[in-house]
């Protein structure tokens, strides 16, 4: 079968990021860092991801735990205050760099390495493995899976948090699903200055990854974030949806655009044709959508859900906590 052009591109991608060794977190690791500092400054007991994978990983006191892609030590630093012994391994020297900075007393072992490659120094040594928002990010995800299985104890706990594959069909960052391998953007960081690219995979290519090292499957949560324009504020009022919403477990918001002016530089920005058709026709659709943004609105504050106008994009985060937990 003949390979797509999106499929070529993407090979020629990979060819020239792994051939420059080019490392995006190393290269915007100022913006990065600047991102996860409002983010932690942010309620992290609101954070859905961050406290399922809490849960999953049980009691930390004493325990040998495994930052798994560390960064800047976001997740590092969470679990050592609550009492784990913290090794932070990642392949960026300057995110590593910023994570000793923030470590002052030394409390963590942060270790600059690829966690594709085999560690026999750190072999049978982890109670826990956690890792945040990584693995999308890993060329060499069978590797990645190989090397933390050496390092998992006989019973250890291995927690990897990871974006739905099928969120990149969603949000339109791939065409196709089953595309193992194509590259895709991450849309949050790319506005705020972080131009970062994943290899998307199915989620059968990940556990057929992981389950191949001997690993057992033991829980596949998904603290879902759903989002898209064909949710109403209606749906909230639904007897399958109403319980899970007044016992706090669901929170919605819903984002607008000021005015058609934004609505148009977006279009254009996602380059899908907009920019092709008649003055006349861009006009009425602009129209349509900014109408169906204020019709959304009404029908939110009816059923008493916070409305946000979505830019500015580097307060959004702060802005959609703030309004959810008020809800």
């Amino acid at each position: 079968m003949a390979a797509t052009a999106e499929q070529t591109f993407a090979e020629q991608m990979r060819c020239e990021l792994m051939a420059s060794n080019a490392n995006p977190w190393d290269e915007y690791a100022a913006e990065y860092g600047q991102f996860i500092a409002r983010r932690e400054q942010a309620d992290l007991e609101r954070d859905a991801i961050l406290c399922r994978m809490l849960d999953l990983l049980g009691d930390l006191t004493g325990q040998e735990v495994l930052d798994a892609g560390c960064g800047e030590g976001f997740l590092a630093r969470v679990l050592a205050a609550r009492g784990a012994r913290v090794t932070g391994i990642d392949l960026s020297p300057r995110l590593v760099q910023m994570a000793r900075e923030r470590d002052p007393h030394g409390t963590i072992d942060y270790r600059v390495a690829d966690l594709s490659r085999p560690l026999p120094e750190l072999a049978d040594r982890s109670d826990r493995i956690g890792s945040h928002l990584v693995l999308n990010d890993v060329y060499d995800h069978r590797g990645f899976a190989a090397t933390l299985a050496s390092l998992a104890r006989p019973g250890a706990r291995v927690v990897l948090a990871f974006n739905n594959p099928y969120s990149s069909v969603v949000r339109e960052h791939i065409v196709d699903y089953f595309a193992n391998g194509a590259l895709g953007v991450y849309g949050g960081l790319s506005a705020q200055g972080v131009t970062a690219h994943y290899y998307h995979r199915t989620l059968e290519e990940y556990l057929d990854a992981f389950l191949g090292t001997g690993l057992r499957l033991a829980k596949l949560a998904q603290p879902l974030v759903i989002e898209g324009d064909g949710f109403l504020p209606s749906l909230v009022a639904r007897s399958t949806v109403r319980e899970y919403v007044a016992g706090g477990h669901v929170r919605a918001v819903f984002l607008i655009e000021p005015d058609e002016s934004t609505i148009r530089s977006n279009m254009l920005a996602r380059g899908r044709g907009f920019e092709a058709r008649s003055s006349d026709e861009q006009r009425i659709e602009l129209r349509a959508r900014w109408l169906y943004g204020q019709w959304l609105a009404e029908k939110a504050q009816r059923y008493g859900l916070p409305v946000l106008e979505s830019r500015p994009w580097d307060t959004l985060v702060e802005r959609v906590l703030a309004a959810t937990t008020n809800t």
